[in-house]
């Protein structure tokens, strides 16, 4: 474990080092790098470290759904973008035996409308997780998505996330990851673009007495186009029932998901979970709330 730790230092260094001489440029398909689930709407992304992604890691981090103390089940949630409503996206995870565990989970996110036409973007994912040790789980993400612009014009693309989650001490998880490594996708002008492919690193603290349940997480990250951001979040939770979740993020001028900051809250009985969200964007907002089954 050891060594690990001073590989995720390592990366986390490069890491660091990259976004210094990060210049900035365009990616196609953005919306794949949208945040699902209350651990991160709640936290502006900074809980990607977290092993109570559940079922919404088959949009992210996949290797946390095989993680020991992982939630199986089904969840969703609907979002109010801009004063567009409409459901947002739903994921189920569950374990095969007690090392692997196989999720889906599909996405649809309505844009503006123009004339009789509303803009729409649409994604298909699904997670692999395999727990090596109690103590270490990678994990891999695949997905299509779809954009739609107008009745004839569309964007297609595959691509595909490699991720790995780590207990270094105690009381601290790790994860480091490749997202969205696909394909190019050509514009109508015959130029083509890369996805948001970026490298992540992330990490989350714990302090537990009594009932009670204090998280800490922060997250880097580095697009290939130049891009990047960072988020730093925290979570209550008391007696196991309630958790509130704030964060912030801060993130290059152009990158796909901008700077902000988000607030959460999520109550939990026996099996049953609700959870609202509220994230403030420079030029809109976005409300989230869903729910949530687990076995």
């Amino acid at each position: 474990m050891k060594r690990l730790s001073t590989i995720v230092i390592a990366a986390a260094s490069i890491l660091a080092c990259l976004t210094a001489k990060a210049q900035g440029g365009a990616d196609a398909l953005p919306f794949v790098r949208t945040d699902f689930g209350p651990a991160l709407t709640g936290t502006a992304g900074a809980a990607v470290a977290t092993a109570e992604a559940g079922p919404w890691g088959v949009f992210r981090n996949a290797s946390a759904m095989a993680f020991p103390g992982c939630l199986q089940g089904v969840a969703g949630e609907f979002r109010i973008t801009d004063g567009n409503a409409g459901f947002s996206g739903a994921g189920m995870a569950k374990l095969m035996n007690n090392k692997l565990c196989m999720g889906a989970g599909i996405s649809y996110l309505g844009g503006d409308t123009i004339g009789d036409y509303r803009t729409h973007n649409f994604m298909l994912s699904s997670g692999f997780a395999y727990g090596l040790t109690e103590s270490l789980s990678l994990g891999v993400n695949a997905r299509f998505a779809n954009q739609s612009l107008t009745e004839s014009i569309s964007y297609k693309g595959v691509s595909f996330d490699f991720n790995a989650l780590a207990k270094v001490a105690d009381a601290m998880t790790v994860t480091l990851g490749l997202s969205a490594l696909g394909n190019k996708v050509e514009s109508a002008s015959g130029t083509s673009y890369g996805q948001p492919a970026n490298v992540y690193a992330g990490a989350e603290y714990v302090y537990g007495f009594e009932n009670n349940k204090l998280a800490l997480d922060a997250m880097g990250e580095y697009y290939f186009s130049g891009n990047y951001g960072a988020a730093v979040g925290a979570s209550f939770t008391y007696d196991g029932m309630v958790t509130a979740r704030a964060g912030y993020r801060y993130a290059s001028q152009g990158c796909v998901l901008p700077s902000h900051f988000s607030l959460g809250l999520e109550g939990r009985l026996g099996s049953f979970a609700v959870n609202a969200s509220f994230s403030k964007m420079p030029t809109f907002n976005i409300f989230c709330a869903g729910a949530g089954f687990y076995f």
